[in-house]
């Protein structure tokens, strides 16, 4: 059963369906609605069901429940799927699409800094993570999981950047191991179309749970080329295994290839690959995307790449152009930059209220009704009820391009 072979086998039909393209849109062979051979992912009962199933394996998980719509409707889901056994705890770099989430469900949550299960507020049912961060990183998730069921506390990890871990002992333990709800953004380290995702269900009493809150979440037009991607992905998961030794072999080949002042910081992720120096991460990444090389971000004096079976072989022609790159033309990184507000403490959140816009400029001393942030990596500067700081103004203003949480030049304040 494959919803590629159906869809390719119907293909030279006449279509009289959505979308209005009828096939002959540029990629369009792929892109058809809800049929009678195609299944339907909020009712899966063909090969998407199957590939549900095959992903499910994969991961050792009780339950997989794909998304079109990015890691941020899987999160939703996961979130929905427990809004009514408690409050919720965020630890640490939480992105901004949760906060979103308890702000549009009206949700009562507390933010903490780092996991600590004596510190636990108690009416708190909910913990979420997110294990990998942005440069590779992980949370020691097997001790928090098992400190947070003693406690009968579920546990949901955004371990969006950790699609790939399952299929090399040489990264860590996938999230899912331990994790009762588990979000993989399959887009981002596999050959999957953007908005690709899946949240993972550890236990069999949350499928029911996590099946509803998709069909109550998730759009109803999802995207069928982004579905056929993920079966692509998956079709034969055992050949991985292979193709990520090459990748190690090329990072390797990397890593004792640049010359100094550049180096490779180390991480639990090896195909995260963070390059350091005494300059800004700024001016080195623009330098190298002038030279054709493209990261995914920069933050201080770090510039970070995803390297995967696809863009391995570029990364001699990358060393190369680093150690081309010309000191006296970067500038010096500035003093560490907290792209984060830090909670010691488990400090409960405000959500709500009424809300009006004023300029950036003007809105020092304002309680924010949104999270403002940064993205990459899209965690909070400022949380929601937040008195917004100068040092923060400051700091949004100098990164236009990448900021959340603003309308253009304005931001959203809880109005007086």
């Amino acid at each position: 059963m494959s919803l590629v072979a159906d869809i390719e086998k119907n293909a030279a039909k006449a279509r009289f369906h959505t979308p209005g393209h009828s096939g002959r849109a540029e990629g369009g062979k792929y892109d058809v609605t809800e049929l009678s051979y195609s299944d339907n992912l909020l009712h899966p009962q063909g090969a998407i069901a199957a590939l549900e199933k095959k992903i499910a394996s994969v991961y050792k998980a009780e339950a997989c429940f794909i998304s079109t719509q990015g890691a941020t409707t899987s999160l939703w889901e996961a979130i929905f799927a427990n809004k009514d056994k408690g409050e919720y705890l965020l630890v640490g770099n939480i992105h901004s699409s949760v906060y979103n989430a308890m702000r549009a469900f009206s949700l009562p949550a507390y933010h903490v800094d780092k996991f600590n299960a004596e510190d636990i507020p108690e009416g708190v049912k909910s913990v979420i993570v997110t294990s990998p961060d942005y440069f590779g990183n992980c949370l020691p998730l097997k001790e928090i999981c098992n400190a947070a069921h003693k406690k009968g506390i579920k546990v949901i990890c955004d371990a969006a950047h950790g699609s790939h871990f399952v299929f090399s002992e040489r990264f860590p333990v996938s999230a899912a191991e331990y994790a009762d709800f588990t979000v993989l953004s399959l887009h981002k380290t596999l050959p999957v179309t953007t908005g690709g995702s899946v949240l993972l269900v550890r236990d069999k009493e949350d499928v029911s749970s996590c099946s509803l809150a998709r069909k109550i979440l998730h759009g109803t037009s999802p995207s069928y080329i982004t579905l056929c991607s993920i079966e692509k992905a998956y079709s034969a998961p055992e050949k991985y295994s292979a193709l990520y030794e090459e990748v190690f072999r090329s990072i390797e080949n990397f890593t004792h290839g640049i010359k100094a002042p550049f180096s490779v910081a180390a991480s639990d992720d090896k195909t995260r690959l963070v390059l350091t120096s005494p300059f800004s991460g700024e001016a080195v990444a623009n330098a190298l995307e002038k030279a054709g090389f493209i990261a995914e971000m920069s933050a201080g004096n770090k510039v970070v790449f995803i390297i995967t079976p696809n863009n391995h072989r570029e990364l001699n022609d990358l060393s190369e152009a680093v150690n081309a790159l010309e000191s006296d033309a970067l500038a010096e990184n500035e003093a560490d930059i907290s792209y984060y507000k830090e909670n010691k403490r488990p400090t409960l959140l405000t959500f709500g209220g009424e809300w009006e816009e004023v300029p950036l400029a003007e809105a020092e001393g304002r309680r924010l009704y949104v999270e403002v942030g940064l993205y990459p990596p899209g965690v909070p500067l400022a949380y929601s009820h937040d008195v917004l700081t100068k040092d923060a103004i400051e700091l949004l203003s100098s990164r236009p391009k990448n900021r959340f949480g603003l309308n253009g030049n304005n931001v959203y304040v809880v109005k007086e």
